[in-house]
């Protein structure tokens, strides 16, 4: 992952480096591993993990990956941040899923970590992007957590993304 490669992650989940330096995260949805390759070989964190469906294993770095499926646990704990970048698909799960696979995600992460999805408008596929959100906002009322929806800053004006922060309380 190039340098701009690793910004521009960084910038679809509204961070910086120094909010991850030392942290536990987990990249969901990896593909290849690059930011969890790029975490570990800047020494941002030592506890830096992805998992993908379609992994291959990269030589040197097998501990901090697995093979699977979101809806799988995950096998980490004590998060401080769980990641998906343009890799959770509304259209793929139905409703109740979706709750599932929130309520997992909370329990592996410390009091006041966070989810973080973006963009939002990825989810929507087949459905409208307020139909996605009302169906997300209606689970995440169910579990202790907070949430907000952040826009994010796109090269075109005309379109706009949106961050969703859910964090545990």
């Amino acid at each position: 992952m190039t340098e701009s490669d690793f910004e521009r992650y960084l910038k679809k989940l509204k961070l910086r480096e120094s909010d991850l330096r030392g942290k536990r995260l987990v990249d969901c949805g990896c593909g290849y591993g690059a930011f969890v390759k790029t975490c570990l070989d800047i020494g941002l964190t030592d506890s830096v993990y992805g998992i993908d469906e379609y992994l291959e294993t990269m030589p040197g770095y097998e501990d901090h990956f697995k093979t699977g499926d979101f809806f799988d646990p995950l096998p980490w704990d004590k998060l401080d941040y769980i990641f998906f970048v343009r890799s959770l698909f509304y259209d793929c799960f139905n409703e109740k899923q979706f709750a599932k696979l929130i309520g997992q995600l909370l329990e592996r992460l410390k009091p006041a970590g966070e989810i973080r999805i973006s963009p939002v408008e990825h989810l929507v596929g087949n459905s409208t992007s307020r139909e996605v959100i009302c169906a997300i906002v209606g689970v995440l009322d169910s579990y202790p957590c907070n949430y907000t929806l952040t826009p994010l800053p796109t090269p075109s004006e005309r379109r706009t993304e949106k961050l969703l922060i859910i964090g545990r309380i």
